[in-house]
């Protein structure tokens, strides 16, 4: 994927995998590089809180208020060990 490509709206449903992995390391790094380069101009870095937001006496919500609505694709794959280990934080 170039950058023109990743500057655009270039529709992501027809990458593979592979190709979507490699947007995302992108997009990270970018933002990585930004952050860093804000720092060294010593503009403040905004970072979000959200445990502000947190309500320890919330009652969770009653299960199955989607039932009937959430339908599976017949082509829905298994998820990838590589995409699941990122989402668990683990490299390779």
């Amino acid at each position: 994927m170039t950058d023109q490509q990743l500057a655009s709206n270039y529709p992501i449903s027809s990458l593979t995998v592979s190709e979507l992995e490699s947007l995302i390391t992108k997009i990270v790094q970018k933002v990585i590089r930004e952050e860093n380069s804000r720092e060294k101009l010593g503009e403040e870095v905004v970072q979000f809180d959200i445990s502000d937001s947190y309500d320890a006496n919330q009652q969770p919500r009653p299960y199955g208020q989607w039932r009937g609505q959430v339908h599976m694709s017949n082509d829905f794959d298994v998820l990838p060990e590589s995409i699941a280990a990122a989402f668990a934080g683990e490299m390779e």
